[in-house]
């Protein structure tokens, strides 16, 4: 018979975490192998206890569950951090997962999510509450760059010239010399060029004009 998988339960509301603790030791797979009702609690329990996956509730005393996941990673590396939470809320999922969580389940769901969580996180993988994941999806797609020839487009001729002789590996000077203008009219340039391209950072404007130098060959 294969071995069971231990879940350690974190949460300050002792019927839920009995609740949970019942449903899980019906499982032919999973086993509660114990229970803190707070974060620092958690911490002196959950190395002793080494279970595969540690279902933390987020909005706890004394100690967050992001501040828990946290120190759990250095303290018990092995064993995986599952958000269990009544925050259904992407700001949250992001806090979570940043701070080293594996996966995110609303308390809002049904029993066979949560289950089907903590066996997907014990097994390696990460679970995020599917209508979360519908969020993070939209959102990332709607952020997703247009194609560089439309970014292109936006600029003017003088600021796609600049952006070509910057693609070239150019310096001010040059580009000032050979536009005939200041180089503090090159510096204006390449300042709404980044505006308009929506780049950020030192080089991301030469990083980018590398990218699509081809366009102008």
């Amino acid at each position: 018979m294969a071995e069971k998988a231990g879940v350690f339960l974190v949460d300050d509301h002792a019927i839920l975490r009995e609740g949970m603790t019942a449903l899980i030791n019906s499982q032919p797979d999973l086993v509660v192998v114990g229970q803190a009702n707070d974060g620092f609690e958690a911490l002196k329990e959950i190395p002793r206890c080494n279970p595969q996956v540690a279902v933390i509730d987020l909005s706890m005393p004394r100690m967050s569950g992001a501040r828990v996941v946290e120190q759990l990673r250095e303290l018990c590396p092995l064993a995986r951090a599952l958000a269990l939470t009544r925050h259904c809320d992407i700001g949250y999922l992001r806090l979570m997962l940043r701070s080293g969580a594996s996966g995110y389940v609303c308390k809002q769901s049904g029993a066979d999510v949560l289950l089907h969580a903590i066996r997907l996180v014990a097994s390696g993988g990460t679970f995020i509450e599917p209508e979360l994941a519908k969020q993070v999806a939209s959102s990332y797609l709607d952020r997703q760059p247009q194609p560089a020839e439309e970014r292109i487009a936006e600029l003017s001729e003088r600021e796609a010239e600049v952006l070509r002789l910057i693609a070239c590996g150019h310096s001010n000077r040059d580009i000032a010399e050979q536009l005939f203008i200041s180089i503090r009219t090159v510096e204006n340039h390449r300042h709404n060029i980044s505006q308009k391209l929506n780049l950020r950072g030192p080089h991301a404007l030469l990083r980018f004009a590398l990218d699509i130098k081809s366009k102008f060959s």
